[in-house]
């Protein structure tokens, strides 16, 4: 919504600049800011389809600030943990999902990652919003800005194991044949 906002902005500014340098003669600062509105339009298009993406994945993936603070929480992370984005977002990450016993080992992990490096397919263990804990296969990438700066990090977990999930399949066969999931097994 912010990012709407911000790119609306933009593109008032620039057709009021097109639209100025038209009158003064500036053609070709007109074109300049005709060519804006246009880049804009096109990385709005971008950053919503990023957006869809995210929202999207059955990943649960999450964003966070170098120190630690919860930035972004797709549907995929309110499933798997438990927390709704408005109640995980500005939160410590470590506080949220983290096992008490694992903490120290993964800030060490985050730091790695805010010194550049990613950590594709790590397991641990992580902690849901009802305490129980689970598997996952955690993926940690920097999020670098335009100058190679590390200004976060994506936190990408899928669950191993014993999923949550695991039990969908189960209940679809139920309702697909009006028995309980164990008698159809059983035969």
């Amino acid at each position: 919504a912010m990012a709407d906002t911000v790119v609306t902005a933009a593109v008032t500014r620039a057709r009021w600049t097109a639209g100025l340098a038209l009158l003064g003669g500036g053609l070709p600062i007109a074109l300049l800011a005709i060519g804006l509105h246009w880049q804009r339009r096109a990385l709005h298009r971008s950053w919503t389809e990023l957006a869809a993406i995210v929202a999207g994945s059955r990943d649960a993936i999450i964003g966070s600030s170098p120190d630690g603070l919860v930035t972004s929480w797709n549907p995929a992370a309110e499933g798997l943990f438990g927390y709704p984005a408005e109640e995980a977002i500005g939160q410590r990450l470590a506080e949220l999902i983290m096992p008490q016993a694992q903490v120290d080992e993964d800030r060490m992990l985050h730091q790695r990652v805010l010194g550049g490096e990613a950590l594709p397919g790590v397991e641990r263990m992580r902690r849901r919003q009802d305490g129980s804990l689970l598997s996952v296969s955690l993926t940690i990438s920097p999020l670098v800005d335009p100058a190679g700066d590390v200004v976060g990090l994506a936190d990408t977990i899928r669950a191993i194991g014993a999923q949550p999930q695991a039990q969908a399949p189960a209940q679809a066969l139920q309702t697909v044949h009006g028995h309980p999931a164990q008698e159809q097994v059983a035969g």
